[in-house]
C-alpha cells in the first residue's frame, strides 16, 4: 500500500510546502493560476470524493475549472497524502507510474508533508 501522510494534520487553509513543490505553477505570481485557486480546486476534488469509490484522475482533469496538466498534479498530491481514494481497497486502486516529486536538495522532506 502506499505511504499515507497525517491526513489529522491537514488545514484546509493551508497549503503546504509539499503542494507548493509539487504544484508550483499555482504559487509564483501568475494572475492566472493563484494561491486561492489552487486551494479552490484542491477543495472541490476533496468534495467529489464518496466513501469506498475511486476518484480518478481523468475525473479531475475534465470538470475542475483549471487546466488539464494542473489538475492532473493537485489530484496526485491529494491522492498521495491519502486525500482523495485513501479508502479504497489497494485492489482497486490504479498502481502509480511515476513519483509524487523528484527530490532535489531544496525540495521539502517527504514526512514534512503538512
Amino acid at each position: 500500500a502506499p505511504r499515507r501522510f497525517d491526513r489529522a494534520a491537514f488545514d484546509a487553509s493551508r497549503v503546504s510546502p509539499v503542494e507548493k513543490a509539487c504544484c508550483p505553477e499555482w504559487f509564483c505570481g501568475d494572475p492566472r493560476k493563484t494561491p486561492e485557486k489552487y486551494v479552490e480546486a484542491r477543495a472541490w476534488m476533496m468534495a467529489q470524493q464518496k466513501p469506498g469509490v475511486y476518484l480518478a484522475a481523468t475525473v479531475c482533469r475534465q470538470r475542475c475549472s483549471v487546466d488539464a496538466a494542473a489538475a492532473l498534479r493537485i489530484w496526485r498530491v491529494l491522492d498521495a497524502a491519502g486525500l482523495v481514494n485513501a479508502d479504497v481497497p489497494a485492489a482497486r486502486r490504479r498502481v502509480p507510474r511515476a513519483p509524487l516529486f523528484a527530490p532535489s536538495s531544496d525540495a521539502p522532506a517527504p514526512d514534512a508533508f503538512w
